[in-house]
């Protein structure tokens, strides 16, 4: 009698484990449990190891399929079957012939300037190159600058000797050693004086002018202008002239 009564009882429990129902969701995941209730946007159950327990409250999206303890399934979310993608129509253009391969083209990298700020390496007009000077040596700029004003002051000077040098000597031209002809004579010398004022404040603003262009030219290392110039030097025996190429 005892026997027959562990017997009905390991037959209740066993059928009890395994009379359950299965939720396959459709990420692969199986949960075991009852189902209470399907829902259109959910499914409620009970969990296998808490039959008395509270109610899960499941997404329908998520589930796949449930396998009933009856044997039954129910597909909840079927998997839908890939579509082929169709087959390409058959190309009716006339083939074109395939062009012969180009040359690689090798660019050569560009020279790494010496200094971050050089300006270009090929001045030649005067405009760019006080462009370039004031840019990249303000010193030199100033310099160059002051020399300019002091040469255009020698011409000016200069000219200003020579119309009273020439009014001059009209006058002692036209006068007989008179009062009238000592005029003439102070206006000519007052106009050599201004003549040699004058030359002197070219040739000392030209030189100006020259060194700051050479010192330019060799700090940043560029092609000094092809034109020839005409350089006026004052020495200590006399005054020169001389073309720079």
């Amino acid at each position: 009698m005892k026997k027959l009564f562990v017997i009905c009882l390991l037959t209740v429990i066993g059928h009890t484990a395994y009379a359950q129902d299965v939720i396959t969701l459709r990420s692969g995941n199986e949960i075991k449990g009852k189902v209470i209730e399907i829902s259109d946007s959910d499914i409620r159950y009970k969990r296998a190891e808490n039959l008395d327990g509270p109610t899960v409250v499941l997404p329908r999206a998520d589930v796949l399929a449930i396998n009933y303890e009856n044997g039954t399934r129910e597909v909840i979310n079927p998997i839908a079957a890939a579509t082929p993608a169709p087959a390409p129509a058959p190309s009716t253009a006339t083939p074109q012939p395939t062009p012969a391969p180009q040359p690689a083209v090798v660019l050569q990298p560009a020279a790494v300037p010496q200094r971050a700020a050089a300006p270009p390496t090929a001045i030649v007009r005067t405009g760019d190159l006080l462009r370039d000077m004031q840019n990249f040596g303000p010193d030199l700029y100033a310099q160059y600058m002051a020399g300019r004003r002091l040469a255009r002051g020698g011409w000016w000077c200069a000219g200003s000797g020579l119309f009273c040098t020439l009014v001059g000597g009209y006058v002692m031209s036209i006068s007989y050693y008179d009062s009238t002809y000592s005029t003439g004579v102070t206006s000519v010398v007052v106009g050599s004086l201004f003549i040699a004022t004058g030359i002197t404040g070219i040739c000392i603003g030209g030189s100006r002018k020259r060194a700051a262009v050479n010192e330019f030219n060799a700090r940043y290392a560029l092609r000094q202008p092809a034109a020839p110039q005409f350089r006026l030097n004052v020495h200590g025996t006399g005054v020169g002239l001389a073309m720079v190429f």
